[in-house]
């Protein structure tokens, strides 16, 4: 049998039906002592036999849920696996993309600042680092 919540319900029915019947009580936790002493053998066998065929039912179900449980389990691992594998992909892909994007802006400062190194020998001004920082910030800040 294939664990299942009607499974369930149906062991649990029975039960109850035939604790009903015998001793008017709808649980096992419900029926007394004194209701057992008070039973016959026919009655006893009876509610000893049904118990064990619930019982029996209800071990199969439980290894049913087991092997479901670790099943999914698995699955979550893998699942966490992959998501961990393409977060690291992600990252490796992240760091060629800022290592491209660094290289280009080196590379265009050195031509920037060759430009205004040549301007700057054409018109015979001078200048420091201080003014070149301060005209970048001044042209990245528009």
């Amino acid at each position: 049998q294939e664990f299942s919540l009607e499974c369930i319900k149906s062991i649990e029915d029975e039960l109850s039906k035939s604790l009903f019947q015998t001793y008017k009580v709808k649980r096992v936790e419900d029926i007394a002592l004194s209701m057992l002493n008070k039973s016959n053998k026919d009655v006893l066998i009876r509610l000893v036999t049904t118990l064990s065929g619930s019982l029996s039912r209800s071990q199969v179900l439980l290894k049913d849920a087991a092997i479901k449980v670790e099943n999914f389990k698995t699955q979550q691992i893998n699942h966490q696996k992959a998501l961990l594998d393409a977060n690291q992909e992600l990252l490796s892909l992240k760091n060629e993309q800022l290592t491209v994007v660094k290289d280009t802006v080196a590379t265009e400062m050195r031509s920037w600042s060759d430009v205004v190194k040549k301007n700057c020998e054409k018109s015979g001004s001078t200048v420091n680092p201080q003014k070149i920082k301060e005209a970048v910030k001044s042209a990245v800040s528009e």
